[in-house]
C-alpha cells in the first residue's frame, strides 16, 4: 500500500540522463510540507516488484547528488501523485509530469516518430549521425515491439560488442507469428530499404521469414542501398545454419527491461 503524499511537492529526480539515454522515466524526489532536512524519493514502480513507496534521503545527500550531476533539481511546480509519471523525452527540455497512461502514450508516440524518421532517412539516402540516434531512441522507447530492435541489430551489429549483440538478441521473442504492428506499418508504408537491410541480417531474416515477409516491397534503388549498408548488416548464413544457430536462443532475459529501466523506459 502506498504512503500518503498529501501536499508533497516534486523538487527533483534521481537521474540526469543524457541524450543517449532517452526517453527515460525518472523517480521523483519530493519535499514534504512538515520536513526540512529530509526529502523523499518516490519509488513509483520498484525494480524488484515490491509495493510503491517513499524512501527518505537527507537534504544534504540530495544536494551532493545534484552537484555531482547524478540527480537533478526541478522547479517545484506540481504536487506528487502516485498515478503520475515523471518522464524526460529531450535532453534540452525539462521532464514532463503526466498521468501514467499519458506518459506511456507520449513515449510510444515519440518512439514511433523516431522510427519513421529513420526509415525516411534511409529512403532518401540521407543516413547520418542523427539517424543513428533515431534508431537507438526508437529501440529504447518501443521495447514491446521487436521490429525496432531487429532494425537496430541489423544496422549496428558491426559497431557493438558481441556480448551486447547477444544480450539484445536474447530479448527477441522465441515465437514471432508477425508481422508485429510496426513491422506491418513498415510494409504498408513501403519502407523497402529498412525491410531489405533487416532481411540481410541473419536474425532479421529469420523473423521476417516467420512472418512470411522474405520478399518485402523494395524501392528501386534498394539493392544499391543494401550493398552500401552491408558492413552494418551482419553475416548471412544458409537456412539450415540459421535454424541451428537460433536454437540457442533462450526465453527473453531481463537485459532489455533492465536497460529500459535505466535508459528509456519504466
Amino acid at each position: 500500500m502506498t504512503q500518503s503524499a498529501k501536499d508533497y511537492l516534486v523538487v527533483g529526480a534521481t537521474a540526469s540522463p543524457g541524450s543517449d539515454e532517452l526517453p527515460q522515466f525518472l523517480d521523483p524526489v519530493c519535499r514534504a510540507p512538515d520536513q526540512e532536512e529530509t526529502l523523499f524519493v518516490a519509488n513509483v514502480e520498484p525494480w524488484d516488484g515490491s509495493p510503491p513507496g517513499f524512501h527518505p534521503v537527507a537534504r544534504q545527500t540530495f544536494v551532493e547528488e545534484c552537484e555531482a550531476g547524478n540527480w537533478q533539481r526541478l522547479e517545484p511546480g506540481f504536487f506528487f501523485d502516485w498515478g503520475y509519471q515523471l518522464v524526460v523525452l529531450d535532453a534540452d527540455r525539462p521532464p514532463l509530469y503526466l498521468p501514467a497512461s499519458d506518459a506511456d502514450h507520449v513515449v510510444r508516440k515519440r518512439g514511433e516518430e523516431a522510427l519513421e524518421a529513420f526509415a525516411s532517412d534511409l529512403e532518401r539516402c540521407a543516413v547520418g549521425e542523427e539517424s543513428d540516434d533515431r534508431i537507438w531512441y526508437a529501440a529504447r522507447a518501443l521495447p514491446d515491439d521487436p521490429f525496432p530492435l531487429l532494425a537496430l541489430l541489423a544496422l549496428e551489429r558491426s559497431h557493438i560488442s558481441p556480448t551486447l549483440s547477444t544480450q539484445l538478441e536474447s530479448e527477441l521473442p522465441e515465437q514471432y507469428p508477425g508481422p508485429s504492428p510496426l513491422h506491418q506499418r513498415a510494409i504498408d508504408r513501403r519502407w523497402g530499404k529498412l525491410l531489405g537491410i533487416i532481411r540481410k541480417d541473419a536474425v532479421g531474416e529469420h523473423f521476417l521469414a516467420a512472418a512470411g515477409d522474405l520478399d518485402p516491397v523494395i524501392s528501386p534503388d534498394s539493392k544499391q542501398s543494401e550493398a552500401s549498408m552491408g558492413s552494418s548488416a551482419g553475416r548471412n548464413v544458409r537456412r539450415g545454419e540459421r535454424t541451428e544457430w537460433l536454437k540457442g536462443f533462450l526465453n527473453p532475459s531481463g537485459f532489455l527491461p533492465d536497460m529500459q529501466l535505466q535508459f528509456g523506459r519504466r
